[in-house]
């Protein structure tokens, strides 16, 4: 199974990048894993008008083959086990490539997240950008250990 993950920015202090980091290599031994860091445009007066230069960005990198799936905190809600055999099912039906989104402080443009295979929440929370990636990777993990039976998840 190939995941690639779009960021927008940096991950900014050390605990993050040591977070993503260390599941980073964890995910390593059970599937391909990239995570592709794009340019978080500065806005100067106009949201929307930014939102539309990273979809531009972000719809550039998606692939026809790839199954987008897009962080969105109004997106469909999982818990961690029908998540796993949400991905399960996936494969059984041949995708083995997907592409995941995380926004940027400001979120995404609606034409980013109607391109989307599924909307993902994580948490009916409000979260910072910044902590989505490590509860998304963490999720990951948990999914795949889940599948191979590994004592991580209890």
């Amino acid at each position: 199974m190939s995941i690639r993950i779009l960021l927008l920015g940096k991950n900014k202090g050390r605990y993050m990048e040591e977070g993503v980091a260390d599941f980073a290599q964890r995910l390593t031994p059970l599937c391909e894993l990239e995570l592709e860091y794009l340019k978080d445009e500065k806005v100067h007066d106009n949201v929307n008008k930014v939102l539309d230069k990273e979809a531009d960005r972000i719809l550039g990198r998606v692939q026809a083959d790839e199954y987008l799936i897009v962080l969105d905190d109004k997106g469909k809600s999982f818990t961690t086990e029908k998540l796993a055999d949400h991905f399960s099912q996936l494969k059984d039906k041949g995708i083995g490539k997907f592409v995941m989104v995380i926004g940027s402080a400001h979120g995404l443009s609606e034409r980013v997240k109607s391109q989307a295979d599924v909307l993902l929440s994580l948490s009916p929370l409000t979260m910072n950008h910044q902590i989505v990636r490590l509860v998304l990777l963490e999720q990951i993990y948990r999914i795949f250990t889940l599948h191979r039976g590994m004592k991580y998840h209890k």
